[in-house]
């Protein structure tokens, strides 16, 4: 690895550290490159700018399981437990927060937050769903409640007293197993 390619990684890990602790409006190109012990100047070299940045940080696979291997009743509950297990168990839950939180309000981060879930929760729910049962909008409506009780969970962190992580499975599992197997 060149010099500058670590560098430039070290840049984009710092850029996802803070974005995700302080959000896009928090987030400076200084404290990103403080962050990184890089010049500023090596920022805007490489990423020119803060939006830049941020998209290029904002790139996630969500890894979705293969839903095809699941019992057809299990499908809804499988899919909240791997949403709960990305936005929980690692860093990029918070940088999905972080980019949650963003699209709310900037043009970029909404288009990466649609990009993401159109290359791959639609295409995972067309697989699943034949073409004359709606699977776009099946799609759609998972993504909503997906991102729905993200917003309330951990950007607006509302109390959920007793709702535990397994009890979250059930309910958000349940709604997604309607949203992929029932009539609409």
């Amino acid at each position: 690895m060149t010099r500058s390619q670590a560098t430039r990684d070290r840049i984009l890990e710092s850029a996802r550290c803070l974005f995700a602790q302080e959000g896009y409006d928090g987030t400076t190109l200084r404290a990103v490159a403080a962050h990184a012990r890089a010049n500023v100047a090596l920022v805007i070299r490489y990423y020119r700018s803060k939006e830049a940045l941020f998209l290029a940080a904002s790139e996630f696979d969500l890894r979705l399981p293969d839903l095809g291997t699941a019992a057809r009743d299990e499908l809804g509950p499988r899919l909240a437990a791997h949403f709960f297990a990305v936005w929980e168990d690692g860093p990029a839950g918070r940088q999905l927060v972080s980019l949650l939180r963003a699209a709310a309000t900037h043009p970029d981060a909404r288009a990466r937050m649609q990009a993401i879930f159109e290359t791959q929760l639609r295409a995972a729910v067309r697989t699943l769903v034949p073409p004359d049962e709606g699977p776009d909008l099946r799609a759609t409506l998972i993504a909503s409640q997906m991102l729905g009780f993200a917003f309330v969970r951990y950007v607006l962190e509302f109390s959920a007293e007793g709702l535990d992580r397994s009890a979250a499975v059930r309910a958000l599992g349940g709604t997604l197993q309607r949203y992929l197997t029932e009539p609409l």
